[in-house]
C-alpha cells in the first residue's frame, strides 16, 4: 500500500491588487492575486508578491490572510489584510444578503513622491 501526503491550498475568498502605477487616481489595472507569482514589478528590480498566506475553517467562522510584501533592493515594504465569514448561510445566499464593500489594504510604495508614487490597493471579497 502506498500513501502520498499533499498540502492542498484554496482560497475560500477573491482577492485582488488594484495597481495605480502611476499614482493614486490614474489608471487602474486590476491583478488576480495567485500564491507564488509576481503581482507588479516595482522599478527595475524591484518585485511585489505574496509572502505569507493562511486559512482557518471552522463550523461557523472561516478565516483568511495574505500579505502583500513589496521589495526593491535593501527597501521592503508590506500590507496584511485579513478576510473574514461568520455566516453559514452566506456560501449559497439563502438571504439574497447584499454583500458588504470589500476589505482593503493600501500600500503607497514611495512617499516621498506621493503623487507620482506607485500605488497598490489590496483587495479581498466573498
Amino acid at each position: 500500500m502506498m500513501v502520498l501526503g499533499f498540502q492542498a491550498n484554496a482560497d475560500y475568498f477573491k482577492w485582488e491588487l488594484e495597481v495605480f502605477a502611476e499614482g493614486p487616481g490614474t489608471k487602474m489595472e486590476t491583478v488576480p492575486v495567485i500564491d507564488g507569482e509576481s503581482l507588479f514589478k516595482w522599478g527595475k528590480d524591484g518585485n511585489c508578491s505574496i509572502s505569507d498566506a493562511w486559512t482557518r475553517l471552522e463550523p461557523e467562522l472561516t478565516i483568511e490572510g495574505k500579505t502583500l510584501l513589496c521589495e526593491k533592493g535593501e527597501e521592503r515594504k508590506s500590507v496584511s489584510l485579513i478576510c473574514r465569514d461568520n455566516r453559514s448561510a452566506r456560501r449559497y445566499n439563502r438571504a439574497k444578503e447584499i454583500y458588504p464593500e470589500p476589505l482593503t489594504a493600501n500600500l503607497l510604495l514611495d512617499e516621498s513622491l506621493a503623487h507620482e508614487s506607485a500605488y497598490l490597493r489590496f483587495r479581498c471579497y466573498f
